[in-house]
Order: C-alpha cells, then structure tokens, then sequence
C-alpha cells in the first residue's frame, strides 16, 4: 500500500511541474455572409456649352432686311433694317435672345387715287412724303425672344421659341396721316422673325448629349482599382434628368444614375448595357458603399504579443509570464486566442470569444472572452489555481484593438483611387464623408470588417 501511495504522490508532483498542454481545439471555415448592394445614387452634373449652335443660327438669319409695298391710294412706303450680332442669355429652363438693329423707312400718302387713265391708278392730290432714319441716322429697334428648352427620354432636346417683344426704341412719329410705323415693320418683319424661330428651334434641337452620357455610363460599368482592397463596382441601373437649366450660353443638366455598389477582391467582367432611357429616379444625394477589409490573424497575433510579451501577474503568489499570443482559428464563429506562457507552470492555454465593436470609441474588444473547455477541463484537474479572473481580465484589456487609424487608412486611400479614375471627356471627384464598420465576420484565416462608406461623387465634363 506505500508503494502505490507514493507513486501516486509522484504522478500528483509530475503533473504540478509538467507543462500544461490541452488539446488544441478543431477549428472550422464559416462561409463569409455576402454584402448585399444597396441602392444609392450620384449626381452628375453635366455641362453643356451651346455656342456653337446657337452660333449656327444666327449665322442663319440676313443681317440685313429690306422691304416695301406701293399702294395708288393709302400709304406706300419702303424700309430696310440692319440687325446686330444676337444676345443670348439662359435663364432656368427658358433661352432668351435679344436682336438689337436699326431701320429706316421712307413713305408716302395718297388720300385719293383714280383708276380712269390706267389700272395702276393715278394720285388725284400730290402725293405727301416722309421718312425716318432715311439721309440722317437710322432709328433704333429690338426684338426679343424666349426659348423654353427640355430634354425627352432618348436624352433629344425639345425646343419652343416664341416672339416676346417688339419694340421701336426710336419711333418714327407721323402725324400728317394715320399711319401705325410700328404695327406695319412688325408685320413686314414678322415672316422673318418667324424663320428666326425656326432656325433657334432647330438648332437646339440637333443638340446631342447622348455621346457624352454613354461615356459616363461605360465609366460607371468599369472597376475601380483600390490599392490593398480590392476593386469598388459602381454597377449602374437606371438613369434620370433631375434639372435641365440655362446659364448665359450653358446648359447645366443634373444627371442622376441609380447603381448598386459592390467591392470585391478581384476585378469583376461589365455586363454593361447600353444606356437606358431618362427614368424617373428619387434625387438622394450621395453614395453608400460597403466593402471589406481584411485583416490577418497573423499580423493581429504579432501585434497583440508585442502588448502582452513578457507581461507577468501573480495568483496565489505563483507568477504567471504571457510568452505569446496567437489567433489561431475560429469555432462557432469565435475566435481562439492561443496563449503560450511561463512562470510557476509553463505551457498552453486556449480562451474564445467574440469580437464586438464600439463605435464610439472606434475599438474591437472581447467582452465575453474565457477558457475553451478543453483548456478548462484540464486545469481543473492539474492546476485549477490558473483559473482566475486575472488572467482573463488582463488578455480583454491587452487584446483591445482601435482601428481609427485603419478606417483613417481606408477613407484616404478609396477617396484617393477613386479620384485618379478620370478620362478625356470627365473628371471625377469623390468626397468621403463618413466610414465607420458595421459588421464583423470570421473565416479560418482573418478577421473581416465590413466597412460602410458615404460620400458625393461629383462628375464635371472637360
């Protein structure tokens, strides 16, 4: 009997001294939740300079008009009119244009005529004469028109120009007769300002955006290469005409594309389609994009080993030394801190837990971190001392992690690439306004934070 006692005393001795090993957990590779794309927008503000056209029609319209009407009896007269180069002015949706000139006209009056002599008719009285702006300086006018402007769905710009004043800024006054100088040049001028309608409708109308647009949807439907992340895909659906105003010679128009926003690893094939007709879109601002970072267990373990290396706390007087520390793996979604220690015993332990994120304070802690129950079985039976609170207590407070200086990393960086994606015909600027994570996932190699970004894109035509 003193012979198996003490044996048993020694095997008891042996397993106070020896090194504590349990077995390692098996760990698993969970299948990453995919991002679901949400539906965003970006404005895109195009603009077009329409001088060239409007240029093309004025150079339709005669800088100089003549004009005349003989009557036996009654008045006859005869003008001309000189116009100067034509003011165009844009206003909100409404195209103004201004037609300065100068006009003479000369006439005559016949209070009575006979048809007995010939069939033109012969003045019974002298005939009375008058002119203005005839042998001395011309009399001035102006004319002006308005223009509303519109754009169809096939991205064709509809026109409707009307005449909106006539005005003789010099008046010829004539008081020997009744004779309205102004009523009769408008209604000279009339067929000619009419033309001038035409040819303004007709040159807006032969505006064409649609190139210009279709450029900007073949950029949308191209990966965006963001260094060290992977490639954001804009993925645009549907396009809409938010506002069409004018601006002296410009046309701003306020497009808006609806896209589901991806990031991926890996650059992924267009399934571009041809630009789609002008739809009728909600005109939210901005951009909501998430993506993925991904950060290995093996540069978190070498930075959590050099926080907790060498560190030593005592329990029961016995010292316990953390060597290292590892994530190693995930089970059920947790993830397993290996720690390797020395001290009073030396050996290996292995705790889980569950990463939480603070947004507030931007820190990934492991608010429910304990032994795994391989680790605590065997503690129970060989060294249940080592079962402490402070043990725990010291890995939580060593294993937080703040990422502010990652998301600062990843704003600068995506807000960065995206801006060096521009092409002969655009410029494109993007502004990040907020980044934060969202979401953390585990696979059997890395920590995935789900990062949430938003912003403005802001698309200028050179």
């Amino acid at each position: 009997m003193k012979k198996i006692a003490g044996i048993g005393t020694m095997f008891l001795f042996l397993c106070g001294c020896g090194t504590i090993s349990p077995e390692a957990p098996q760990y698993e590779a969970t299948p990453l939740p995919p991002i679901i794309p949400t539906l965003s927008t970006i404005h895109a503000p195009i603009t077009i300079e329409l001088k060239s056209y409007l240029n093309e029609a004025e150079k339709a319209v005669p800088t100089n008009l003549k004009g005349s009407e003989e009557n036996c009896s009654g008045v006859s007269y005869e003008y001309t009119f000189k116009r100067d180069p034509i003011i165009f002015f844009g206003s909100e949706s409404t195209m103004n244009y201004k037609v300065n000139g100068q006009y003479g006209i000369s006439m005559n009056y016949c209070p009575t005529c006979t048809y007995l002599f010939d069939e033109e008719g012969t003045c019974i009285l002298p005939r009375i004469y008058l002119s203005c702006g005839v042998d001395e300086a011309m009399r001035r006018m102006s004319v002006s028109y308005a223009t509303t402007v519109a754009v169809s769905n096939d991205y064709s710009f509809k026109s409707s120009t009307e005449l909106k004043d006539f005005q003789l800024i010099d008046p010829c006054e004539v008081s020997l007769f009744s004779f309205d100088v102004t009523n009769q040049l408008k209604k000279q001028l009339t067929p000619v300002l009419s033309e001038l309608e035409n040819d303004i409708d007709k040159q807006l109308r032969a505006l064409d955006i649609k190139p210009q647009l279709n450029e900007l949807w073949e950029l949308a439907n191209t990966s965006i290469p963001i260094e060290d992340f992977g490639f954001l895909n804009i993925n645009p659906k549907n396009v809409s005409l938010n506002k069409l105003s004018l601006n002296g010679t410009k046309a701003l128009l306020d497009v808006i594309i609806s896209l589901q926003p991806t990031f991926t690893t890996s650059s992924v094939k267009s399934n571009s389609t041809k630009l789609p007709n002008l739809s009728k879109l909600s005109a939210a601002d901005g951009f909501n994009i998430a993506l993925d970072v991904y950060a290995g267990y093996d540069s978190l373990s070498s930075v959590l080993t050099n926080k907790i290396k060498d560190d030593t706390i005592f329990i029961k007087k016995n010292a316990f030394i953390f060597k290292d520390l590892k994530i190693s793996g995930t089970v059920d979604q947790e993830m397993t801190l290996e720690i390797n220690f020395d001290g009073k015993r030396k050996g290996t332990l292995y705790l889980k837990g569950k990463p939480n994120y603070d947004a507030s304070t931007h820190e990934i802690s492991f608010p429910n971190l304990d032994f795994d129950l391989a680790s605590k079985n065997l503690l129970l039976r060989t060294a249940k001392w080592l079962l402490n609170d402070k043990i725990i207590s010291t890995i939580k407070e060593q294993a937080k992690y703040n990422i502010v200086n990652e998301l600062n990393s990843v704003k600068q960086k995506l807000q960065g690439e995206i801006n060096k994606n521009n092409n002969a015909l655009f410029t494109l600027k993007a502004e990040i306004k907020d980044l934060d994570l969202s979401q953390i996932f585990l696979d059997d190699k890395n920590i995935i934070l789900r990062i949430q970004t938003e912003g403005n894109v802001t698309i200028n035509v050179k």
